[in-house]
């Protein structure tokens, strides 16, 4: 008989749903989204869980066990990890107004540079901010040395799920990065993730291993943001670097163009009414001031 499994969570479960579908022919695979805060988005999750054979999820504890107070009949979660990770992008700040809200108006929406938004904030000009993105700039910022800080966050984020840290870590470290920002992870990740749990509730192996890389779409590749690795991040990892963003709506753009557009977003933005602690960090102030374009004046 065919199960009804539900996939919860947030964006990154479009892809391991779809790839679950594959891997899982006979049973029904249902992706809902969860919205935290949104009273209807956490009423449809209840009633989706309630009535399924199967819940594979990737929302916190705490939710899992709020959904499981209102829905006693739901079935005990196989919780996937909510892979975040910035060590490929260590450059990304998510800023929110002191008011509440968050800064999603920059030339990549919700994704900020730090260079950029310290830079803007310390008065610096476009011109300045543009010779910061350098290898110099880079490591006085620990940019070439944050993988494995990173990665600790990471692992701590496996742990906290129902897979273990091998399974999960060796096959996404094969010399490419499987992160498109700091929470979207490109879709071959999770395929991966769908494979792990594809396995524990008994799909045929041949399934499992087929290729669906080639056929699942990459939604999230399609439909958001993309951030580069940076020269000085790509280098330690034995992987080729650069400076192209990919906008929400598809637009590609080096790194003039991203400078300009986050600059002009920012100009209607009060400093002060940021929320922003990452960005007052001496290390950063001190590396941002520091340093001037070539044939600027002192």
């Amino acid at each position: 008989m065919a199960r009804r499994i539900i996939v919860s969570g947030n964006c990154q479960i479009g892809g391991i749903s779809a790839a679950l579908a594959g891997m899982l022919p006979d049973d029904e695979v249902e992706p809902v989204p969860h919205i935290p805060g949104d009273p209807g988005s956490e009423a449809r999750h209840r009633d989706a869980v309630a009535g399924a054979d199967v819940w594979v999820t990737n929302v916190s504890p705490t939710v899992q066990r709020t959904v499981g107070d209102a829905a006693p009949s739901a079935p005990s979660p196989l919780y996937l990890p909510d892979v975040r990770f910035f060590g490929f992008h260590p450059d990304i700040v998510h800023v929110q107004f002191r008011d509440g809200g968050i800064l999603q108006t920059g030339a990549a929406g919700p994704y900020n540079s730090t260079i950029v938004l310290a830079g803007w904030r310390l008065g610096l000009s476009e011109d300045e901010i543009l010779a910061r993105f350098d290898d110099a700039t880079g490591r006085a910022l620990g940019h070439d040395r944050s993988w494995t800080t990173h990665l600790v966050e990471l692992k701590r984020r496996v742990d906290l799920s129902d897979l273990d840290w091998a399974e999960v870590y060796l096959p996404l470290a094969r010399g490419t990065a499987f992160m498109l920002t700091d929470n979207h992870p490109r879709v071959d990740a999770l395929i991966h993730l769908a494979r792990l749990a594809a396995g524990r509730l008994g799909a045929d192996p041949e399934r499992v291993a087929f290729p669906w890389e080639q056929v699942v779409p990459d939604g999230l590749l399609a439909t958001s943001e993309v951030w580069p690795v940076y020269p000085v991040v790509a280098a330690p990892l034995g992987l080729d670097g650069g400076f192209v963003w990919r906008t929400g709506s598809g637009q590609l753009l080096g790194l003039e163009e991203f400078v300009r557009r986050s600059l002009e977003t920012y100009r209607i933005v009060d400093p002060d009414s940021l929320d922003a602690p990452e960005l007052d960090d001496p290390r950063l102030v001190a590396a941002l001031r520091g340093r001037r374009p070539a044939g600027a004046s002192a």
